[in-house]
């Protein structure tokens, strides 16, 4: 065991075998029994000749060979317990040999006849042996009197044992019966009976206070008061006896101090140990004397742990175990949600809006926030419009919204603002005045511009009333086509050719007519119309109608609905009967399938897939990681509990962490990554204590093992073990850091050996670090270092 100058013991020491104390001339003793330990035990580099034995009270012999060890044996007769006597009034010692006495407390044993300057009785008062009124007891006295003449033994109930009439008393009358006898004092004693006492108190201890039948009052002293000398031939008390003087000439309450240091020596040889209640250990000497000892664990206390591992059952309360801010176990009360199904997980990228992926799972969305911007990778669509100028928008197509107020004198430096791009310039959105526009349009498209800036169809002016015109190329002129002033007649001054249909709903006039009649009509259209056209003027009757005679029918009904093997088409097209398609099918809206859909559909690599909505299907973007067998699943799961992968296969279930959002409980052995320490910050986070664990291989010259940074340290304590094949010496450093150089000390020296693996250690802070240079007394010896450190 080596010691530093600044090594204190509060109340005890105790070396063990492997005891060293290094050479220390100048230093503050350290004493054992009033003698120097440096006296006691040789030094390091000393010789026997220059220490000292002593032989002290008690102490029967010294044996000292002169190199390293030294033999003390203690006196037999010492005393060793104190226990209660095999009588009253003894004490019984036993000293190291085993041999018992009884000591005799003077005067107070059975027949012992103690003397007390004042006696103080609690509770129970006094039990004098002897007073009572029977025959047995024939002789005691009262004021003279047998008490067997004054008090009615139970045998003798209802009969007047003996009767005396007194000097001033002369006349006593018995009536009554036997057994309910009664006595008459003639009327002469009834004045000197009236001054008899009738009542009897005590207002101060000793003193009796008698009333008078005449109501006056007397006091009598008996005694017993606090000042008197009161001597009794025994004493019998349930409760406590004080004394402020001595017992027999003894006094008590040194004895009792002596007792206890006799049992507090007693005590240092512990053969057992037990808890009697929470936070108290009792440990019981050889004599079967017990002390207990207050570990700070009790209901009141307020411990504190560097850690602490709890073995929790199952329960159904929100109430959860946290460690608040002071580094204190406490209870709290969380939201129940965590032990339902409604909490989320989930993975996401930094700066990404989250997506529900489904009913429980968070994942990317496509819209992230860059330098305080939104980004979307995908088109967004604005279902109630967007709000602002619209200057950062492209390539946005919306149902245009138009301002509520109208403009009923248009200037021509109005502008209108359009998007030329689909015309194939790339300048985007321009804006053009009213007058652009008047320009443009007036450039020989058929509007001109008037002098009042307002727009005129080109050469109107020219075309005769009720003459349909025509266009010359530059205006309108008169055509030869005109209807009378009714609108009935259309009259064509020359020829007409007619490229497309021709109906005539009222009678046909030709001139020239060519009519056939033929069992099928083929309809070749040259121009531009449609080649065959047809409509229906009135209401609830059928456009058209083609009927097979064999079965089948198109109709096109009223309201323009094609109905195909149905009269009664209820959609714009709808189809009673099988639907088949060699080409590509594509529905803008959507799309109700009864009977499913059954397609072959070829390999892509979007992330788009269809999904149901509702009932509809529609596309949504989905995780790439699906594609990449990277997504999870999970087998079993239970509330509060961390997930972890159950193998290789991707899937999670629990694992033996608990996390009820106030509380982390841990339920299996814990593993700190190598060379990584622990972390315990106190409130604020300036002040931490960090725990880790050192390894290195030292040898017979001086090993220096880096530990704990040493920048803000303030204390390091080690535990340290040095292994060498079967040999192991274990102890201990507590060491402390001024910010310039540490001091420590080594204690609890431990050696599972004859000889110790430690030769020397020392604590340094040449580097960066704490270090501790381990000198060992074999090569090539493993060092295992466990530190605290208090930053």
């Amino acid at each position: 065991m080596a010691l530093n100058s600044d090594f204190k013991v509060k109340d005890s020491l105790y070396v063990g075998s492997s005891a060293c104390f290094v050479t220390q001339t100048d230093s503050p003793v350290i004493l054992s029994a009033g003698s120097s330990l440096f006296d006691i035990f040789l030094q390091e580099g000393e010789v026997s000749a220059s220490c000292a034995l002593t032989q002290g009270l008690g102490v029967d012999s010294f044996t000292f060979d002169g190199t390293a060890d030294a033999t003390v044996a203690v006196d037999g007769a010492v005393i060793d317990t104190v226990a209660t006597g095999d009588q009253q009034g003894r004490v019984a010692v036993t000293n190291l040999d085993n041999t018992t006495s009884q000591v005799c407390l003077t005067n107070l044993g059975t027949a012992g006849l103690p003397t007390f300057g004042g006696v103080t009785v609690t509770s129970g008062g006094i039990t004098t042996v002897g007073l009572s009124a029977t025959a047995a007891n024939s002789g005691i006295l009262s004021a003279g009197r047998d008490l067997n003449e004054i008090f009615v033994t139970s045998a003798e109930a209802g009969s007047v044992c003996s009767v005396t009439a007194d000097s001033d008393k002369p006349t006593i009358t018995i009536g009554g019966t036997s057994a309910n006898p009664t006595v008459r004092i003639a009327d002469t004693c009834v004045a000197a009976i009236s001054s008899a006492f009738c009542t009897a108190a005590s207002s101060t201890q000793g003193n009796i206070g008698l009333t008078r039948l005449n109501g006056g009052s007397a006091t009598l002293d008996i005694g017993l008061c606090a000042g008197d000398n009161v001597q009794f031939a025994g004493i019998c008390a349930t409760g406590n006896i004080t004394t402020s003087g001595n017992v027999d000439g003894r006094d008590v309450a040194k004895d009792g101090i002596t007792l206890n240091a006799l049992q507090a020596l007693s005590a240092v040889s512990v053969t057992t140990g037990s808890a009697p209640s929470q936070g108290t250990v009792r440990l019981t000497s050889l004599s079967g004397f017990n002390t207990d000892i207050d570990t700070g664990l009790q209901a009141g206390d307020s411990p504190t742990f560097a850690g602490l591992c709890l073995g929790v059952g199952a329960d159904t309360d929100d109430t959860v175990l946290i460690l608040n801010g002071s580094g204190v176990v406490k209870t709290d009360e969380i939201d129940n949600r965590v032990w339902g199904s409604t909490l989320v997980d989930g993975s996401g990228t930094a700066n990404f809006i989250p997506l529900w992926s489904d009913g429980n799972t968070i994942g990317d969305s496509t819209l992230s926030v860059h330098d305080g911007k939104v980004t979307a990778s995908n088109a967004i669509s604005a279902v109630d419009g967007f709000c602002g100028d619209g200057s950062g928008l492209t390539g946005v197509t919306a149902t245009p919204t138009f301002p509520s107020t109208a403009c009923t004198s248009i200037k021509s430096t109005d502008k209108i603002f359009i998007n030329d791009d689909a015309g194939g310039a790339t300048s985007g959105n321009k804006n053009i005045t009213y007058a652009n526009l008047l320009t443009d349009l007036a450039a020989g498209e058929g509007i001109a511009v008037t002098g009042t800036d307002s727009l005129c169809v080109a050469g109107i002016s020219n075309v005769a009333d009720l003459n349909v015109p025509r266009w010359t190329g530059s205006a309108f002129s008169n055509s030869m086509l005109s209807q009378n002033a009714c609108g009935t007649t259309l009259t064509i001054a020359g020829s007409a050719v007619i490229q497309g249909d021709l109906t005539v709903e009222g009678d046909f006039t030709c001139l020239e007519t060519l009519i056939e009649t033929t069992s099928a009509v083929c309809i070749t259209n040259a121009g531009t119309g449609p080649a065959l056209y047809a409509e229906q003027t009135g209401s609830n009757q059928p456009i058209a109608r083609f009927v097979d005679t064999e079965g089948g029918n198109i109709t096109f009904v009223d309201g323009g609905k094609v109905g195909i093997g149905t009269e009664a088409p209820s959609e714009e097209l709808t189809i009673s009967g099988n639907l088949s398609a060699n080409g590509t099918a594509t529905i803008d809206g959507l799309a109700t399938i009864g009977g499913g859909i059954t397609a072959t559909l070829g390999a892509g690599t979007s992330n788009t897939v269809v999904v149901s909505n509702g009932g509809s299907l529609v596309t949504d973007g989905i995780d790439s990681k699906v594609w990449a067998c990277k997504v999870v699943d999970y087998g079993s799961s239970t509330g509060n509990k961390i997930a972890r992968f159950c193998g290789t296969t991707g899937t999670l279930g629990d694992s033996s962490i608990t996390d009820n959002g106030t509380l982390i409980t841990l339920d299996a052995d814990v593993t700190v990554g190598n060379g990584d320490s622990i972390k315990l910050p106190a409130t604020g986070g300036s002040r931490y204590a960090e725990e880790q664990t050192f390894t290195a291989t030292v040898g017979t010259t001086e090993t220096g093992v880096p530990t704990f940074a040493k920048s803000g340290l303030k204390q390091v304590k080690y535990l340290v073990s040095l292994t060498k094949g079967v040999n192991v010496t274990a102890f201990e450093v507590n060491a402390v850091y001024n910010g310039t150089a540490p001091c420590g000390t080594t204690y609890g020296i431990v050696d599972a050996q004859a000889a110790s693996q430690l030769a020397d250690v020392k604590i340094t802070s040449a580097g960066t670090t704490i270090d501790l240079d381990i000198t060992a007394a074999a090569a090539s010896t493993t060092a295992v270092i466990h530190g605290v450190a208090v930053y």
